[in-house]
Order: structure tokens, then C-alpha cells, then sequence
């Protein structure tokens, strides 16, 4: 009796025993995998290698979409806001799934078909950053896979502390935060923010020169594309894949082990584009996963007889209904940074509505796990030029401009051509005072009130023209070195006449002293410059005297006597001569 009974008795205490060390969720889903509506909260970094050790791994594939599946033995997805998570079973018979949230909330239930590809439920944005638990219960042997959900919303940066600067007619922008300590892969674009929903893929050089513009709504269809700025050489065959970084956690490794790969997320037909452009063409939209916010690789393919080629270029989704995006191509500044301080640039030259007005702030929470920021820069940036007279004239290098202490100006920075940036304090209106100098010396000073940030305003400077023509027998003369001397300032400036023999300059209005200098002849003139006037003055030379008549004269006498000198030396010397022979 105690031999037969020996068997049962230890297979039951195997069975207990296993049974007491199983976690909760798997024990709750052995006894009755439907009964329960909460399971109890876990800890995936403890729990997961233990989890999955009990099933039939290799039986269950987890991904994005369907295109993206992959058994949970070689990796499990890492979920974000927008992300569906899609189960293909490999068992022979139907089995049932349930998804539990860290408090043990059913988020959702399914019957998944032997072979079949289902998705099971749609990530939203009310759903916190958390472990998640995927029940799975089958007719051998119940288990749980543990998954992650990560929402960017969870790890905002609130505070962004901006610093502005400007030199070389460029704004430098830092920024700060100590929101930024746990993000990496941190990406800045400065931008004007004119280039939503539009982006430019390049023509490759081998199929001919310039672009093609794409737009659209991508949570749409169809996008379309433009080929008025392209200059093909050949038809090609034209097509597009939109790219993103996906996570997946590695099994058995505590949540601590990740592989980051790239997957195609949508991509479109193929269209012929031939040399003839100008037509917009629609492009349709297929989409493998639900686009996510976040940065993306938008590639182009161009085929045709002669090559195959390719060409990438990035946009950011900012809303997770993808309706809207913006192309990074168009950053006035792209650059990678690194808390705690980021820096950026970005160049002033061109009109106040290319100016940088927003940073796109991009970065990573995992690998392939994204979140943005979009913040309105605010400096108290504006732009005064200061031109000549009503015609607007770029003011000469040799008009200084120089700042007055003002308490409403922070600082400013002052160009060549009379360009002034001025970075205020924010308080409006700004009133910035400048002395104009010529030559070292001050002839004005103009106030210079600003309404506003962003502001590009024409400041006009009264001064007058003056006019200095050299010329030599009615010709002119290039080259003559011209110096003009303000008589009540007591500050010249040097000029040479150009091939037409003139010097036009702007100088401020009153009384100028003149020397027009050539060939070591110099003549000299007094003019009055009036404000806003025109001043003229004809620097006539005197023709060079000839000397040729006078030296061909003197030629002729000095040979005439060397020919009577040798006629009288010859006959002397014949002379004498015979006077010595002897007789």
C-alpha cells in the first residue's frame, strides 16, 4: 500500500509545488482564464523571463501591424500612443488573450483565430506610462507576456529657459531645462515654421537637376507631387517609403535589453515622371502601422534604365492624426545636442519673415520611443536699416553707426551698409538712439522707436551727393586720387575716379574742401553739399605742354654746329698739317 500509494502522492506534491510558485496573473489564468477582471500589478524587470519560460513562445507573434509580426521568443514590442498591438497565433485551434493595465484593469479581450492576424487594441493617449500584461489562454497551458507602454506625454518639458544673443548678423539661441535630463538623442531645428505639410526631395544629379515638391495630408491616401522646379534628363519610374525607429524588448532580459530597427510604415505606388513637368500627380498611401509622432525618414526612388537610386530626406509628425508634419529639410538650423544646455544659430541676412520664430525640440524616451516640443521663441529681435535719403540707398562703409546707452536696449549689432539688429529688453515700444560718424566724427544722432518684436524698419539718414568729375582735354580721367574734406568737421575721406573719371559719394550736408590730384597736378575747389542736394564739381586739367617742336629745334641747331665744328676741324687739321712738311 505504501509503495502503490508513493507515485500519486509525490506527482501531487510536483503539482502543488509548481503551482505555488507560479506568479499570480499565470495562476489566476490557470484556474479560470476568464474569470477574473483584474490582475494583480508586476513588475516587468522581475517577472518577464519567468513569464514567458512557460510558454510556447515560438507559438505567438506580437507586432505594429501586420507587416511587422515576430515571435515573442526573439523580441516584444515597445508600445507608444497610436501604436496597435497585433497578435498572430500559430496554434491550431482558437485561443483567448487579454490585456491587463498595471492596476489589473481589463483593457481589452479577444478570441484570436488559429493562423490568423488580429489586432487587438489601439493605444491612446489616455493611457499612462506602464507595464502592461497580455494574457494568453490556450488548451495546454495558460501564460502571460509582459508588455511595456511608454506615453511621451508622461515625460513633458515644462520649463524651457531661453537665452538670446546676436553677432554677425546672427541670432544664437541657447536653451536650458532640466526636463532634458532623461531624454537623449536630442535633436533642435530653428525654423520660420513656413513649411507644413510640404517637403523637397532632390533630383539626383545623374537624372538631371532640381526638385520635387511633396504634399499632403499623410494621414490621408494620397500625397502629391510637384515637378515644376525639376529638371529631368530622363523619364524614371518614382516612388516613396516613410521610415521610422521602432523598439523591442529583448526576452529574458529584465527590461534592461533593447534592439532599435527601422520599419517601413507606409509606402506608395510607383509613377512614371517624364521630362515634361509642370502636372501635379497623386500618389497613393499604403500604410503598414499607424503613424506615431515623432521623426521619420521620407525616401525617394528614382528608376529607370540607366540606375537605381535613392534619396532620404526627414519630416517629424507632430500630431498623432499625421495631418500635420514638417519638413527638417527646411530648418533654418539642424543640429544635435545635449542637456543640460543646447545652443543654436541661425543667420539674420535675408527678409524678417525668414527669421527663426519656433524651435522644434526632438527626442527620444527609448530607442524609437519619441516626443516633441514646439516652442515659440521670443526675442525682442528687430531690424533697423539705415538708408540715404527717400531713395532708400544703402548707406557707405564710411558712415559709422554707433549705439547711445539706452535702458531699453539689451544690445544690438551693427553691419556694414547701415544694418542694425536690436535685441531689447521686451518692453514695447523700444527706443534705440544711434550717432552716425564720418570718418571718427559725429554729424547726427536719430532716435529709432520699435512697436514691436520683429519689426524691419528703414531709417533715413539726411545726407547729400557729391559729384567729382576729372577730365583732360575733354576726356575723362581715371585714376585721380580725390580728397574730400568736411570743412566743420575736420574728417576726409579719400577716393580714386573710376575709368568714366568720376567719384560719387554721400556725405552729410555743408562745406567740403576739394583737391583732385594726377600726374602731379593738382587742382582744388571749395562746394557747399546740401541735405538731400546734389553737389557737382568738374576737375578740369590742363593739356601737358609739347616739347616736341622745341626739341627738334634745338636738335637741328646742335647738329648743324657739330657739322661746321668737323669742317673746321678738318681743314685746321690740313693746315697744320702742311705747314709742318718739310720743304
Amino acid at each position: 500500500m505504501l509503495v502503490a500509494s508513493k507515485g500519486p502522492l509525490i506527482i501531487s506534491s510536483l503539482v502543488i509545488s509548481f503551482l505555488l510558485i507560479l506568479p499570480s496573473p499565470v495562476l489566476a489564468g490557470a484556474l479560470s482564464p476568464y474569470h477574473n477582471s483584474k490582475i494583480n500589478s508586476r513588475s516587468l524587470a522581475s517577472n518577464d523571463s519567468t513569464l514567458l519560460s512557460q510558454a510556447n513562445s515560438n507559438s505567438l507573434d506580437l507586432g505594429y501591424g501586420p507587416g511587422s509580426l515576430s515571435p515573442i521568443s526573439q523580441q516584444i514590442p515597445v508600445y507608444t500612443v497610436n501604436d496597435q498591438l497585433w497578435i498572430e497565433s500559430n496554434y491550431d485551434y482558437n485561443i483567448g488573450a487579454r490585456l491587463f493595465d498595471a492596476q489589473g484593469d481589463l483593457l481589452a479581450s479577444s478570441t484570436i483565430g488559429a493562423g490568423t492576424a488580429t489586432q487587438m487594441y489601439s493605444f491612446g493617449s489616455g493611457l499612462s506610462t506602464s507595464n502592461l500584461t497580455l494574457d494568453i489562454s490556450n488548451e495546454s497551458e495558460p501564460y502571460s507576456v509582459p508588455l511595456e507602454f511608454v506615453n511621451p506625454a508622461d515625460s513633458p518639458i515644462n520649463s524651457l529657459v531661453a537665452n538670446y544673443s546676436i553677432s554677425q548678423a546672427t541670432l544664437h539661441a541657447s536653451f536650458s531645462s532640466p526636463d532634458l535630463s532623461n531624454k537623449f538623442d536630442i535633436e533642435q531645428c530653428l525654423t520660420n515654421g513656413s513649411s507644413a505639410n510640404q517637403a523637397e526631395i532632390s533630383l539626383p544629379g545623374a537624372l538631371g537637376s532640381g526638385f520635387l515638391g511633396i504634399a499632403g495630408d499623410l494621414n490621408t491616401s494620397s500625397v502629391e507631387i510637384f515637378t515644376e522646379n525639376a529638371s529631368p534628363l530622363f523619364s524614371f519610374d518614382f516612388s516613396l517609403g516613410l521610415f521610422a525607429n521602432y523598439t523591442n524588448e529583448l526576452p529574458g532580459t529584465s527590461g534592461l535589453g533593447f534592439t532599435n530597427s527601422e520599419l517601413e510604415v507606409a509606402s506608395s505606388n510607383s509613377v512614371i515622371l517624364g521630362t515634361s513637368v509642370g502636372n501635379a500627380v497623386n500618389l497613393s498611401l499604403s500604410y503598414l502601422a499607424p503613424l506615431r509622432i515623432g521623426r521619420y525618414t521620407l525616401r525617394a526612388y528614382f528608376e529607370n534604365v540607366n540606375a537605381t537610386l535613392e534619396v532620404a530626406t526627414p519630416l517629424l509628425i507632430e500630431s498623432r492624426s499625421a495631418s500635420s508634419w514638417f519638413w527638417l529639410g527646411s530648418c533654418l538650423q539642424l543640429a544635435q545636442g545635449g542637456p543640460p544646455l543646447l545652443s543654436s544659430s541661425a543667420e539674420l541676412t535675408g527678409p524678417v519673415s525668414q527669421w527663426p520664430r519656433y524651435l522644434y525640440l526632438m527626442y527620444r524616451l527609448l530607442p524609437g520611443i519619441e516626443g516633441f516640443a514646439n516652442v515659440s521663441l521670443h526675442p525682442s529681435l528687430d531690424r533697423i536699416d539705415f538708408v540715404a535719403n527717400s531713395e532708400n540707398t544703402t548707406l557707405p562703409s564710411y558712415i559709422q553707426i554707433t549705439r547711445v546707452s539706452s535702458s531699453d536696449v539689451e544690445s544690438t549689432d551693427i553691419e556694414s551698409g547701415g544694418a542694425v539688429y536690436v535685441l531689447s529688453n521686451g518692453t514695447y515700444p523700444a527706443v534705440a538712439s544711434f550717432a552716425l560718424h564720418l570718418e571718427g566724427k559725429t554729424f547726427a544722432m536719430e532716435n529709432v522707436s520699435v512697436e514691436s518684436a520683429y519689426e524691419d524698419l528703414n531709417q533715413q539718414v539726411a545726407l547729400g551727393e557729391l559729384v567729382v568729375m576729372a577730365s583732360r582735354n575733354g576726356e575723362a580721367l581715371g585714376s585721380a586720387i580725390v580728397t574730400i574734406l568736411s570743412d566743420s568737421l575736420n574728417a576726409s575721406l579719400t577716393e580714386v575716379t573710376n575709368a568714366n573719371g568720376i567719384v560719387d559719394v554721400l556725405v552729410p550736408p555743408g562745406n567740403y574742401t576739394l583737391t583732385v590730384k594726377s600726374g602731379g597736378i593738382t587742382v582744388s575747389s571749395s562746394e557747399e553739399v546740401l541735405s538731400r542736394g546734389i553737389s557737382q564739381y568738374a576737375a578740369v586739367f590742363p593739356a601737358p605742354v609739347n616739347y616736341t617742336p622745341d626739341i627738334i629745334w634745338v636738335i637741328s641747331i646742335i647738329t648743324v654746329i657739330g657739322a661746321f665744328g668737323n669742317l673746321w676741324f678738318w681743314f685746321a687739321k690740313r693746315r697744320i698739317s702742311k705747314r709742318l712738311r718739310p720743304r
